[in-house]
């Protein structure tokens, strides 16, 4: 679990419960302590000296940004696949493979210098589309909820996209010579080569597609926890950033077998394939990513009212309707 607190420091604290009674006991015992480890790190990743549980009971190597530490001859560098890590210096050990893109930038920079904004997951570069099953039952599960969602997206662009089973990240590995589904064909693309600004800036941003909400999040109309049956939502990872203009990554709580209705005016409804809903949560993404969510009141009925997001995300899929199917 890692909590963020303001934007200045993070809290990593890992905690089993040993014997299944939904309370975390924390004891001097590292036999029972079911706090495993406590970490706090500087923005760049380096762990803070002080009087934390660190060592509680096993020690967990999974730690900055969720990546393995190793601490071989003593240098404490951090593999995040495509390169290694070091958090001391806030810079990678190697150049970025993908170096050409980003010309504007040291190839040894880390998040473009900026990991209260920005997250680099793999050190290849600092954006991506991630497609993860949160079930920890069945590996045939995740790899069929991997599938599923893939597939949805695929459906949304001309670009031929490629999946990596490991990290469910997706990448671009063909670009369409002719683009007939304009709209879905640049949402993709703004996820996986960065949102272009309108004063010429490219604002890079991770939004995670996941299948399990836990009941945290209740429909705006019932008050009920959201169904991942017949809704979808997308939450901020930092959510004052999807407010405030400096934008923020995002997760995806979405099922592929999804079957949303959403109004159309004040009294009708629609039914959205499940992945013009993969596409409507994209939007959102997309405007958190760049900082500009709002949302909406409610109408005397009962209703969200219409936004102009909303209304302009609504449009997208109508237009996603027309020229996708």
């Amino acid at each position: 679990m890692s909590l963020i607190f303001g934007i200045t420091l993070e809290i990593r604290l890992t905690f089993t419960d040993k014997d299944n009674d939904d309370i975390i006991e924390v004891t001097s015992n590292p036999e029972t302590n079911e706090i495993l480890q406590e970490n706090h790190y500087y923005p760049f990743g380096m762990n803070m000296n002080g009087q934390w549980m660190a060592n509680a009971g096993r020690e967990d190597k999974y730690q900055y940004n969720g990546k393995e530490l190793n601490e071989d001859f003593g240098l404490d560098w951090y593999d995040y696949g495509a390169r290694w890590y070091m958090p001391d210096i806030g810079k990678w050990n190697s150049i970025d493979p993908l170096a050409e893109k980003f010309q504007s930038w040291s190839a040894y920079s880390y998040a473009f210098s900026n990991p209260l904004r920005f997250n680099d997951p793999d050190g290849a570069k600092p954006e991506d589309i991630i497609i993860r099953s949160s079930n920890t039952d069945s590996e045939d599960a995740r790899v069929s909820y991997q599938n599923q969602v893939f597939q949805k997206t695929k459906t949304l662009t001309n670009d031929e996209l490629a999946l990596d089973r490991q990290t469910g990240k997706v990448t671009i590995v063909k670009y369409a010579s002719e683009v007939t589904k304009e709209a879905g064909t640049g949402l993709i693309r703004d996820f996986i080569d960065g949102i272009q600004m309108e004063n010429g800036d490219v604002i890079n941003r991770t939004v995670t597609f996941t299948d399990n909400a836990n009941g945290k999040y209740v429909d705006p109309i019932t008050g009920e926890p959201i169904s991942l049956k017949n809704n979808a939502t997308t939450v901020p990872e930092i959510i004052s950033n999807a407010f405030n203009g400096i934008g923020s990554n995002s997760i995806i709580y979405y099922s592929p077998d999804v079957k949303s209705e959403y109004f159309i005016s004040e009294t009708e409804k629609a039914i959205s394939p499940a992945f013009i809903v993969a596409g409507h949560e994209l939007i959102h993404a997309k405007t958190i990513g760049i900082g500009q969510r709002v949302i909406g009141e409610q109408l005397p009925n009962g209703h969200p009212a219409k936004n102009q997001e909303e209304l302009n995300t609504q449009i997208k899929m109508q237009y996603y309707l027309q020229r996708i199917i």
